[in-house]
């Protein structure tokens, strides 16, 4: 019995190490798919990141609940901004992937955009919450905030 016991908990340990990093690059692939449709002004592909009850709380402080709602809100607001700019040019920094559960996740990143002065840019930093639905990871909860300096030091 004690023959197996060691490579069982080698294979055991393989194994759940692969599930974890399959679990980071689907997660950072929901991520990079996020920022894609966003920057795309995609409001239907952007909303269909985050899952049905999924919340946006945005740079201005404004909250959208829900998948129909995400995209309601951003279709008219990507529309105005016309045309997607080919200039975005994004520095992610400061990522952290924490699992919570077998099946949830937060993700914080630091996020310095430029190219794009309608969508905004600057830093901001980012918070998900993903889930994992029917082998998919998805966006819960989003909250961006912009990134100030202290007062008195420089940018």
């Amino acid at each position: 019995m004690k023959r197996f016991f060691a490579p069982t908990l080698i294979l055991c340990f393989f194994f759940t190490n692969q599930v974890v990093a399959q679990d980071h690059q689907a997660i950072e692939a929901r991520v990079d798919q996020t920022f894609k449709t966003f920057w795309a002004y995609d409001a239907p592909g952007f909303a269909a990141n985050f899952t049905e009850t999924g919340i946006v709380v945005n740079p201005l402080g404004m909250i959208f609940c829900g998948r129909d709602q995400i995209r309601e809100v951003h279709t008219p607001v990507f529309e105005s901004w016309g045309e997607p700019s080919k200039k975005v040019k994004h520095k992610i920094s400061e990522k952290k992937i924490t699992r919570i559960s077998d099946q949830a996740a937060i993700i914080s990143f630091i996020d310095d955009v430029t190219g794009d002065p309608k969508a905004g840019e600057g830093k901001m930093a980012f918070l998900f919450t993903m889930v994992e639905q029917n082998g998919t990871w998805l966006i819960q909860s989003a909250q961006i905030t912009p990134v100030t300096p202290p007062e008195g030091s420089t940018p």
